[in-house]
């Protein structure tokens, strides 16, 4: 098109790279409208609106069930939508079976594939496959249902349309073997009674079929490039695994049954359809019963996919993986996230084997290990370390409450020679969530480290990083809990924290707010850390007045008190010089963190449950419980007791003071306004949600005025009511 003789306006809109820009601020309806708008623009915008598909946000299973009668058409509709667009997609993340059987015959240029678990399913309780006597016949007739096409007629001729119903799940049968299919199905009794059977000799990763429909096949023509079929000898896991459990709905069908089977053949199609995959996550695909097989199978697909560099495999597709072969299928990954319960193998290598280079994993620089069950010991854990030279992030997740991810054998000098040993382990993030037993004692071996996201800090923790890791850059808490029950009484011991501030002046961020630090402590020693941009973490231990001392005081520093001061107004007074004292040293210090943008010196203190029990209140006819006042020994943050000398912090976008026992007023407010000119969200004003609390006028009034001086900062709570 020549746009020398267009308007200006004109050109704008018919230039291909001017409109793409555009479209990164478009919702997808605004997109739709402009599919339709001219044929130009319909050329432009298909691409970019088929670029990302993402099917929770597409399909509805409400609609679906409210239009039962036309499900078989909207099913033909996505193929046919497929087959036209598929090959725009390139990022694809889909938990419809539908989706993924329509994709696996359409898309070939996929980067990136989410095959996710499906949020709709309904799920029984767990019961043990053992528990059901006839696992043994339903095995043997598992080990019929693999997958070769061009059975299917013979299967069908064999045994007539009923015996097919069960033989199209299988593929690849004798005519014996579907004769002994159609005796199964022959009535409706023992087809419930075979069912019950087939159901346990499956293992599903919290997923099942969404869609019951009589003919499943694609109407779609194939991809160009030849898809290989699933193997003869894969099979599915049989029902001898008494150790895995099994979930499946209570209205389990035949379709279903024989639409899962599919599944698991569109999903590998998929698969190996897109070479070009970067990005590959896999949550719904049964596993194979035959491990060798499998393993072969899957090296071979993943093999295929040259630009592969993240890969999620769960543990029934790591178990048809060999992990130290992972250079040899997926050369190119870089970054691997494997769940659940094979992590055992991978530990469970001899530390004194001499040929060192074979099992070195190289190219490797995420790992992330998942734990469903309980890990007891995680052994050699820095020879297992060493065998990854490039790994630079390490993660250990422990996803059950009170299970230990318990670190044993750290030293290095029974697991190699030391000629075979490098000068040290280059990893550089470490990441466990969960218990952690002996954490320390593997910390002297990770002299690069730079960041550290521990669940449970200890003392012994502190000391070792201060002591063996001096680039750590970032020490964090994996989350925030929902709220600290800060008894001053009964608080728990403080694991030095104050150390690392210290010792470790390359820290950037400490994200602890969970745990504290005393005041006598924090005033001890200048930090060194003095580019820290983000400081959350408690401040507890100062001096207060009680309110009787207050009413004391007040009365002693009001102008014209000329009478001799009694030994009480005496103590009092000096009390009070020590508490300016105290707030004024820990000003000091927080002042010399120029760089901060983050200081969060708070959190909620109150339980809700904490009160249930307790006498409650009336105002007005409604009744309140009687939650505690802040914690006592923290922070003023009054101008008065020199919250002024916070004044260089001029970098500051967040401040939170939730639970201090403040004394921030309207002049406090001020000045943060003008002193802090980057402010844009604090937490400590914002409207308390416990349950049965009653209305804070005075907080009230200072958000409002808050919001009068700069209507741009967010007031908000670290607090979540998960009550």
């Amino acid at each position: 098109m020549n746009l020398q003789n267009l308007p200006a306006q004109q050109v704008v809109l018919e230039t291909q790279e001017l409109v793409e820009l555009l479209s990164l601020h478009l919702t997808p309806a605004d997109l739709s409208n402009c599919v339709q708008a001219n044929r130009r623009w319909n050329e432009i915008f298909i691409p970019i609106l088929w670029h990302t598909i993402d099917d929770e946000k597409l399909l509805d299973e409400t609609a679906l069930e409210a239009l039962e009668a036309e499900r078989n058409e909207i099913m033909d509709e996505i193929r046919t939508r497929f087959q036209k667009y598929g090959h725009h997609i390139r990022v694809l993340r889909a938990q419809w079976d539908i989706v993924i059987e329509a994709a696996s015959f359409s898309c070939t240029r996929l980067k990136s594939l989410h095959l996710k678990p499906s949020e709709y399913c309904k799920i029984d309780e767990p019961e043990t496959w053992a528990a059901y006597p006839e696992a043994a016949e339903a095995a043997e007739v598992a080990r019929a249902l693999v997958d070769t096409n061009n059975a299917r007629e013979k299967a069908r001729r064999a045994a007539g349309s009923e015996a097919y119903g069960a033989a199209r799940i299988a593929g690849a049968v004798t005519p014996e073997e579907a004769e002994r299919l159609s005796s199964l199905f022959s009535n409706e009794e023992s087809r419930t009674r075979t069912l019950s059977r087939f159901e346990h000799c499956f293992r599903f990763m919290g997923f099942l079929s969404n869609f019951s429909v009589g003919e499943p096949e694609s109407k779609a023509a194939p991809v160009a490039r030849e898809i290989k079929q699933l193997p003869r000898d894969l099979g599915i896991l049989s029902a001898d695994r008494t150790s895995v459990m099994g979930c499946f709905p209570r209205d389990y069908t035949t379709t279903r049954l024989e639409l899962d089977w599919l599944l698991l053949q569109d999903c590998w199609r998929l698969i190996a359809a897109n070479l070009g995959l970067q990005k590959l996550r896999i949550e719904r695909v049964p596993v194979f019963r035959e491990r060798e097989a499998s393993r072969k199978y899957v090296h071979g697909v993943l093999g295929e996919l040259k630009d592969l560099k993240e890969l999620y495999m769960p543990s029934h597709l790591m178990d048809s993986v060999d992990f130290w072969s992972i250079n040899e299928f997926a050369p190119n990954v870089e970054s691997l996230e494997v769940r659940s319960d094979c992590i055992k193998s991978i530990f469970n290598s001899d530390p004194h084997q001499q040929d060192l280079p074979r099992n070195t994993v190289r190219g490797l620089k995420t790992l992330t290990l998942d734990l469903e069950y309980q890990m007891e010991l995680f052994p050699g854990v820095p020879f297992f370390l060493e065998r990854l030279p490039d790994l630079q992030s390490f993660k250990l997740h422990c996803r059950h409450v009170g299970h230990r991810i318990n670190i044993t054998d750290t030293s290095l000098e029974h697991t190699l020679p030391s000629q075979q040993r490098q000068q040290a382990i280059g990893l550089k993030k470490l990441h466990f969530i969960g218990a952690a037993s002996h954490l320390a004692s593997l910390l002297p071996h990770l002299p690069n480290l730079r960041e550290i996201e521990v669940e449970e800090m200890t003392q012994e923790t502190v000391l070792a990083l201060t002591k063996h890791c001096q680039k750590i850059e970032v020490v964090s808490q994996p989350y925030d809990p929902w709220f600290i029950e800060d008894v001053h009484a009964e608080r728990i011991p403080c694991v030095g924290l104050n150390d690392l501030l210290i010792h470790l002046p390359t820290l950037k961020t400490l994200n602890t707010i969970e745990k504290y630090i005393h005041v006598d402590d924090l005033i001890r020693m200048p930090w060194a850390c003095l580019g820290l941009e983000k400081f959350r973490c408690r401040i507890v231990g100062l001096e207060r007045l009680t309110e009787s001392q207050e009413e004391v005081y007040s009365r002693i520093s009001a102008p014209g008190y000329s009478v001799d001061l009694t030994e009480e107004e005496s103590a009092v007074l000096q009390q009070f010089h020590r508490c300016r004292e105290q707030q004024g040293q820990v000003y000091d210090q927080l002042a010399s963190l120029t760089k901060l943008k983050v200081l969060d010196l708070g959190y909620e203190w109150r339980y809700p449950w904490t009160y249930k029990s307790d006498p409650s209140y009336e105002v007005n006819g409604k009744k309140y419980l009687m939650y505690e006042e802040p914690i006592p020994d923290t922070m003023e943050f009054s101008l008065d007791s020199g919250l002024d000398r916070l004044s260089a912090l001029k970098d500051l976008e967040m401040f939170g003071f939730e639970g201090n026992n403040h004394r921030i007023g309207e002049k406090e407010l001020e000045w943060m306004v003008k002193r802090w000119p980057r402010l844009k969200l604090m937490y400590g004003l914002a409207e308390d949600i416990l349950e049965s609390i009653e209305y804070d006028q005075k907080k009230a009034a200072l958000r409002e005025y808050m919001q009068r001086l700069k209507p741009g900062v967010v007031h908000d709570s670290l607090f979540v009511n998960n009550i």
